[in-house]
Parts: structure tokens; sequence; C-alpha cells
């Protein structure tokens, strides 16, 4: 495959037709950027009805974009070949009931295009990493949801695809599964593939994701990149009493950094808890008229509402 990007999305909009007289048509994306690259983990979140769905399907070829462009590997056209290359794990497993685990196994190993060996090698790995041993010979229709889940990830990566797109695929699984797609995807892309993972437990992606795009209403309301999922503290500081080109050059000063009403949260990297001489002896002259409200524990969620809260009244 091309050394491009597994994934690249270039200012995307989706707008689905009005299912009625009279009603507007839905926007589902609008102008959403983002790049997978080998040995990448992207972590999408974003509430119901964000354009996670769509996204998606988008990458998986089962919708065309309104405006913009999808390249898979550096192609603008998801050809036969690099259809191959792609493992999805949708939210719902869509698996015949009346197979038996193994049989369902085999029909996507044999579709894979690996050896032999190759094939019976990843399988025997993939069984074991996902705890499957137990259910090969029960039909599908008898299994836990859960661990239908898990028969549907095994599936969708014997063929060891260059790009991995789950969508939801966390929410079935108890705790202990959990951990262990968690760990396989991690190892997933270590060997090189490019991950892309939708999900609303913010806790997972935290742990998984190298960087995470938070999407509202159709637009990417907030990136969150290394600098801040490293964070262990973050700073509050109050921006009232700045004028613009004053809260402009705080948020510039501190990459990663957000606004949320009234006040900028920093997100803390460093293992020291910040104090107030080292925070304002790194603020630009024209903004030392914030305030240190308070230093509190990096959380993931408050970065996600924060998010949600400055884009509200999109439409």
């Amino acid at each position: 495959m091309s050394n491009a990007p597994a994934l690249v999305l270039r200012d995307v909009a989706v707008t689905y037709a009005a299912s009625a007289r009279g009603a507007q048509p839905v926007k589902a994306l609008r102008g959403v950027s983002l790049t997978v690259a080998a040995g990448q983990v992207l972590g999408l979140a974003g509430p119901n009805g964000a354009g996670k769905t769509s996204l998606i399907e988008l990458c998986v070829g089962a919708l065309r974009p309104t405006s913009g462009a999808v390249e898979w590997f550096g192609r603008a056209r998801l050809e036969a070949r690099a259809k191959d290359q792609i493992g999805f794990c949708p939210d719902v497993a869509l698996l015949p009931a009346t197979l038996r685990t193994s049989e369902a196994i085999s029909v996507f190993a044999a579709l894979s295009g690996l050896t032999m060996a190759a094939v019976s090698r990843r399988v025997s790995y993939l069984v074991e990493r996902l705890d499957l041993a137990d259910s090969l010979s029960r039909r599908i229709g008898t299994l836990s949801r859960g661990t239908v889940q898990r028969l549907s990830i095994a599936c969708a990566l014997v063929p060891s695809p260059a790009l991995v797109l789950c969508d939801e695929s966390f929410a079935p699984l108890d705790p202990v599964a959990q951990v262990a797609l968690r760990s396989l995807l991690h190892d997933e892309a270590a060997r090189g593939a490019a991950v892309l993972v939708s999900s609303h437990q913010l806790d997972q992606l935290g742990r998984l994701a190298d960087e995470i795009v938070v999407l509202n209403a159709g637009r990417v309301a907030r990136y969150a990149g290394p600098r801040v999922l490293e964070a262990k503290n973050c700073v509050v500081l109050g921006v009232e009493a700045l004028d613009a080109d004053g809260a402009v050059a705080l948020q510039t000063a501190f990459p990663g950094s957000w606004m949320a009403g009234d006040v900028l949260r920093v997100p803390w990297v460093a293992d020291d808890r910040p104090t107030v001489e080292t925070l304002f002896g790194r603020l630009p002259h024209n903004a030392r008229g914030a305030q240190l409200l308070r230093v509190e524990e990096f959380s993931l969620e408050q970065m996600f509402l924060d998010a949600l809260a400055s884009h509200e009244g999109d439409s």
C-alpha cells in the first residue's frame, strides 16, 4: 500500500434529504477534517446525533460525502485492494445466528488472502486475546451479546488490516473484555495499523487513543492531542477581565488549553502541581489580568462537556 496516511477526511460534509414533506434536510457532518496515520489510534467522541456513525460509514465506503473528500491510502476511491485492508467492527455484530463461532472465523479467514499457515497463527492469536476458545463450538445465536461482539472483533482483525475502524465496540463488553480489547488495539497500532475508535466511553478513549476528536452537531468541537491527554492537572484561569487580544495571547501561550465561558482551562503535563509563581511567569504581559482560580485534576469528561457547551445553538 501507499506510504500516505491510511485515512484522510478533507472538509467533509454529509447532508441527508428531508424524510418527510416540510421537513428540513439533516446536516450530519459539516466540514470535518481528520487524518489517521499508520501506528496511530484516533479516538472519536461526541453525543448521540453528533455525526460519528455517518463518519464511520464514510470511512467504510457505505456513504458518499455531499462535499469534501475522503482518501484511503492516498487514493480518492475505495478500490477493492484498499477494502481488503480495512477491518470494520460495527456497534451491532451482523453474524448469522446459525453459524458456529469457529465457522464464522473460518469464513473471514478464507476471505483474508493470507496463507493457511498465516491464517492459523492469526486465528489462534485472536482467539486467545479475545478469550473465545470456550465458544468455538457454540452457535452464534446462543452466545451473549458481549461474546458475539468479541467474535465480531476477531473476524474484523483476522486479515491483519492496515486500517481498523471500531464503532462503539466497547459498549457490550464487560470490564475484563474492555481491557482485553484496549490492549489488542494498542498492539494492532504497534504493528503499524491505523486505528479509528468511536466510543461514548471516555475513560476507554483516554487510555487508548493518541489523539481524540470531539464531534458535536456535525462539526469538530474540540481536538485533544497528546499534550492534553497526558495532562495530570488542569489550571483554571479566570479571563473575564481580559480584552480579546489578551484572551487570545493567553490561549496561544498554553497550547491545548480551551475556553469555557469566562475561564480558560490549561492542561498541565508536568508531574509537579503548578504554583502561582510558575504559572504567572509564563503569562504574556497583556494577559497578566487573568486570575488563578484553582488547580484541579484533569478530566477528559470536563473537556468533553466544555466542548459541547461551546457549540450550543449550532444548527
